[in-house]
């Protein structure tokens, strides 16, 4: 405390605390809400750690184990800082100059993969960065602007290691220091060179922009985006507040980053809650599946299924007898060969199709096809369900089956029709 005219005085929080807590309530209320939101969606019968954004949350942590990062050799903490400090230190220079860059330090293809020298240079920056701030005014709101990407990258290193686009966060070092650098150019030279420097930047900034537009696009990307997002506007409205699970193998390790936004207002079963697929109402998947389940025939690309019917389409009652019993049970319905197991067994061996054509005039081109299960995958959770489109033939006989890794038939089974 401090003694003014006679009166006891206590220093007040400063404006950046306050501006801290008003963002830290803000986003607490707000995450509440959401969680709130996805509980009572659910039917709030399932605990809090299944929720979809609890168990987001967890694997970005890293406090639940995901299988796709068993074999990332970047995830170890050495490995992992020195790909962030090469990132950083790409950053650190212009687009339009890495390939001179690359090409006069080395033409060695291993060294050039992570371009040499980037770790070294992006260590620099960020010592630099830190030092600097010891010397200039505004130190908080510049320490906030460099220090903000080690907030989100080290806490979310479980999820940073997937994601390149994620090297955005350290945005605020170069920009940092970059600032530090003019600002003591500025104190030694004077205000006189700043228009100097301000033409020396334009070609770097005209290169890098030129550079940037060459990046190779594919001609039919912006066609197939558009078309895309045509059935995701048909599919959000007549989702609503629907509940809806996107299988991995049917679009959703694709569209995992834009699927939040083109279906906005709709609770997603992320592939991880696949156990919870239960309970959505919805299915969203690349297949067109003819009935009455489908509920966007006008769609191309992504279709939408009332979950219910379109399981109820492939239960044992539905589908009738098998042609063949064996690890998988085959089924044949509306010119379809409909691939069945309760198990999922031997999911990772290749299966092998041929057709005996009714017309001995015409040789089969189905003889002997070869297919892996996620050519033909409908259905991947507890039970697995798999369709071939025969595309109208009409076979006198069947034999399929699958085959393991060193090419032994794992199983087999032949069908003849009748006359």
């Amino acid at each position: 405390s401090a003694q003014v005219r006679g009166e006891t005085t206590t220093p007040t929080p400063g404006r950046y605390l306050i501006l801290g807590v008003v963002a830290l309530l803000f986003g607490t209320a707000l995450l509440s809400f959401n969680l709130g939101n996805e509980y009572f969606a659910l039917g709030g019968k399932g605990p809090l750690a299944e929720l979809p954004s609890v168990r987001s949350m967890l694997h970005r942590f890293g406090m639940v184990d995901l299988h796709m990062l068993k074999d990332i050799a970047e995830l170890p903490w050495p490995r992992y800082l020195e790909g962030q400090f090469q990132r950083i230190g790409k950053m650190m220079l212009p687009y339009g100059w890495i390939d001179l860059i690359r090409s006069s330090i080395s033409a060695n293809k291993g060294l050039m993969e992570f371009l040499p020298g980037t770790f070294t240079w992006g260590a620099v920056a960020s010592g630099a960065c830190l030092l600097g701030l010891l010397f200039v005014r505004h130190r908080m709101l510049l320490a906030a602007l460099a220090l903000s990407g080690f907030c989100w990258m080290l806490p979310m290193r479980h999820n940073a290691v997937l994601h390149d686009f994620e090297a955005v966060f350290w945005v605020g070092i170069p920009l940092t220091a970059f600032s530090l650098v003019f600002l003591c150019i500025r104190r030694l030279i004077g205000d006189r060179f700043v228009p100097v420097l301000a033409a020396a930047a334009l070609p770097a900034f005209v290169l890098s922009s030129a550079r940037m537009a060459m990046v190779e696009i594919r001609p039919d990307e912006g066609a197939v985006r558009a078309r895309l997002m045509q059935d995701f506007e048909v599919i959000r409205d007549l989702l609503g507040e629907g509940v809806v699970y996107i299988p991995p193998e049917q679009g959703y390790k694709d569209f995992r980053a834009p699927i939040g936004y083109f279906l906005t207002g709709s609770v997603i079963l992320r592939p991880a809650l696949a156990r919870q697929r239960e309970r959505a109402g919805f299915l969203i998947l690349r297949h067109r599946d003819e009935g009455p389940a489908l509920l966007t025939p006008d769609n191309r690309r992504m279709f939408l299924y009332d979950r219910t019917l379109y399981d109820a389409s492939y239960d044992e009652q539905a589908l009738g007898s098998p042609i063949i019993k064996s690890d998988w049970n085959v089924y044949r319905k509306d010119g379809r060969l409909i691939y069945v197991s309760e198990e999922c067994a031997h999911r990772g061996g290749r299966f092998f199709l041929s057709l005996i054509s009714r017309e001995a005039s015409r040789p089969s081109e189905w003889e002997e096809r070869r297919f892996h299960w996620w050519d033909v995958v409908r259905r991947s959770e507890e039970r697995c369900v798999g369709v071939i489109d025969l595309l109208g033939h009409d076979p006198d006989s069947v034999r399929t089956g699958q085959l393991g890794g060193d090419g032994v038939r794992l199983w087999e089974g032949e069908y003849r029709f009748e006359s």
